[in-house]
């Protein structure tokens, strides 16, 4: 039999335990944590041995732009490369080289599962942390995030990584290039056109061949990173979204009642069974998102017609893809002054054109490199794509020369070509007088 004291206690362990229970829910495993690059954070390019570039490479974003190297001191290619800070053989560089052997040893610790094929291109992963062999890329892998802006996706690949040309690493469901990470065993090369999500931790050289795009960082611990063309945004992680549990008031139990025993002549005892009323609980998790701010691309059409052009601006039809999508509302046509405006979440976006015989093309605009943008988050770009028409050439008509017959010579016996000389003469004459004086000489000794 219980009694009023242990009722109460009981009730008010009961409704702790539901508070507690609803406020914090039962979670599984954890998943993967993201690897700290600690100083090497800051840099877009970090080498051992050289920086070189090739071309309009452009480096930027929000985690940082530097381009480092330690121990070597040769930076090379820029400009035409744009870049932030240079750090050659700096103590900047040294602590980011050795904050770099930390992360590296880091991913490598890290227990992976296996994937079945060095091939990557085609499959669609989930967070966590993956070993490969020599592994490749292409076609197309997704890394779905599953919701979870902190998803994080680590690589272990044991020798090479090599990308294939016009290659894709699709980030989906909130998954940021910022939780990627490539722990390659010796080089990494990225094919030309591709695009890339990840930060590459490579023991020795890295790669970027022409016109790869970059969301992340290149990060070569031993040897030298080759740059062309390349547009490599290093950007910081976007504010996770929040979730803060918002409880109701602690509920308020009644007492029990205590029953006054009667007492007669014969002594009753009277029990008094306790009523405890409690209120159900209800918790809501009223979730706080963080909203995606989006940027704005302006596409501005100009058609210059200086040699007999005749097409408008309307005459061509213009793209804005993501990951090799069309966004909404692309294709269109052309639209000049303040050109089409595109409303987008932040990412990686190229604008191109349908092909127009008879006009040459050019993309103009800060920060633009043959039509790729890197749009961050409440950033407004302008983009111009300027086409000029092509001189028609004709060939000037030629006049036929004359034609020349030649003239015969004819050469009769017994006369002398005409290129005989006076020499030519008399040398014929001494012949023949020396031949008179020998038979003469020779008709006078016969009679002596």
């Amino acid at each position: 039999m219980r009694t009023p004291k242990v009722s109460r206690a009981l009730a008010v362990l009961t409704v702790a335990g539901l508070v507690f229970l609803l406020i914090n829910p039962l979670t599984s495993a954890s998943a993967a944590t993201r690897i700290s690059l600690g100083l090497a954070d800051s840099f877009g390019v970090l080498a051992s041995s050289t920086v070189t570039n090739t071309g309009a490479t452009n480096i930027s974003g929000t985690a940082g732009a530097s381009v480092g190297l330690s121990p070597g001191t040769s930076i090379t290619g820029f400009p035409p490369g744009i870049s932030g800070t240079h750090e050659a053989a700096t103590a900047a560089a040294i602590a980011a080289q050795t904050a770099l052997t930390a992360a590296m040893t880091d991913a490598s610790g890290r227990v992976a599962t296996a994937l079945p094929s060095a091939e990557l291109g085609g499959t669609t992963l989930t967070p966590g942390v993956y070993s490969i062999g020599a592994g490749t890329i292409t076609g197309t892998v997704t890394l779905n995030g599953g919701g979870d802006a902190n998803a994080v996706f680590i690589f272990q690949v044991s020798s090479t990584l090599t990308t294939a040309s016009s290659s894709v690493v699709s980030l989906t469901n909130s998954a940021q290039s910022c939780n990627v990470f490539w722990r390659v065993g010796s080089s990494a090369t990225l094919g030309s056109g591709s695009t890339f999500a990840g930060h590459v931790l490579a023991s020795s050289s890295i790669t970027a061949n022409t016109g790869a795009i970059i969301q992340g960082s290149l990060l070569a611990s031993t040897g030298a990173v080759t740059l062309d063309a390349n547009t490599i945004t290093n950007s910081s992680c976007a504010a996770p979204v929040v979730v803060v549990a918002t409880p109701t008031p602690t509920p308020t139990v009644t007492p029990p009642v205590t029953a006054t025993p009667t007492v007669s002549a014969t002594p009753v005892v009277v029990t008094a069974t306790p009523t405890v009323s409690a209120t159900p609980v209800v918790v809501t998790a009223t979730p706080t998102v963080v909203p995606v701010v989006n940027g704005t691309i302006h596409v501005v059409k100009i058609v210059i017609n200086d040699d007999n052009g005749k097409l408008f601006p309307s005459d061509f039809s213009i793209h804005v893809k993501h990951w090799g999508v069309d966004v909404p509302g692309s294709p269109d046509t052309g639209i000049s002054g303040a050109g089409r405006t595109y409303s987008l979440p932040p990412g990686s976006y190229v604008v191109s054109e349908d092909r127009v015989d008879g006009y040459n093309g050019s993309f103009s605009g800060v920060g633009i490199l043959n039509g790729h943008i890197m749009l961050e988050a409440g950033q407004d770009i302008t983009i111009i794509r300027t086409n000029d028409d092509v001189p028609v050439y004709k060939a000037p008509a030629q006049t036929p020369m004359p034609t020349e017959s030649p003239t015969p010579t004819t050469v009769t016996g017994g006369t002398l070509p005409a290129t005989s000389s006076p020499w030519f003469n008399a040398l014929g004459a001494s012949g023949l007088l020396l031949l008179l004086g020998a038979i003469g000489f020779r008709t006078r000794r016969r009679f002596e």
